[in-house]
């Protein structure tokens, strides 16, 4: 229950659906795609490769559950095209709300940087030495953002986490290639939503 507290997305959720991680996956599984990531770009990014291809066998992997990532608990509010004033949003939420909008801790850094770019390394950790291993080479693809190539006025921390995760699958490009394990990076631009 005390997963509601931490999005928007989760506090818009019925009262009886149940927010809790699931069991582990069995040791063993075959897919075609494994996402690292259950927030708003990793289901996203599952949505529409299953409606471009039905047939692929697409895992989604979380530690936590389903909507958990950053842009989830943040509610998107570094968006450069966000509807909303800082007037509005201290009218709608309180002063308080809008300041911590706009102010960032140490623990904002250590949070968005752990979600952003330590789960990029977690699965790269992850999953390379298996690609490297069955040798039938891959591609990996990892979602940064727009973001990670504009700079954005009050998101600093957010870009900051989406230009390192371009300049770690850029790096990792050279690196594998002779591999024959090929690297992209999804950068997807503002998206409007109901929220």
């Amino acid at each position: 229950q005390h997963y509601r507290s931490l999005s928007l997305w989760h506090d818009t959720l019925p009262e009886g659906d149940v927010l809790e991680p699931r069991a582990s996956l069995p040791a063993s599984s075959d897919f075609d795609i494994a996402i690292v990531g259950a927030g708003f770009t990793g289901l996203w990014t599952a949505y529409y490769l299953a409606r471009h291809d039905p047939g692929l066998r697409i895992v989604i992997v979380e530690r936590e559950v389903a909507g958990f990532g950053a842009s989830g608990r943040n509610g998107a509010w570094c968006a450069p095209d966000l509807n909303i004033s800082m007037d509005r949003l201290a009218l709608l939420h309180g002063e308080d709300a809008a300041r911590r909008m706009q102010q960032a801790t140490y623990d904002d850094w250590d949070w968005q940087m752990s979600v952003n770019l330590g789960g990029m390394i977690n699965g790269i950790q992850t999953f390379i030495p298996r690609m490297l291993k069955h040798g039938l080479g891959a591609h990996i693809v990892n979602t940064a953002s727009m973001a990670g190539f504009l700079p954005l006025p009050g998101c600093a921390i957010y870009c900051t986490t989406k230009f390192a995760v371009r300049g770690l699958s850029e790096c990792l490009q050279l690196d594998l290639a002779p591999q024959g394990i090929g690297v992209s990076v999804l950068c997807p631009g503002a998206v409007n939503t109901n929220i």
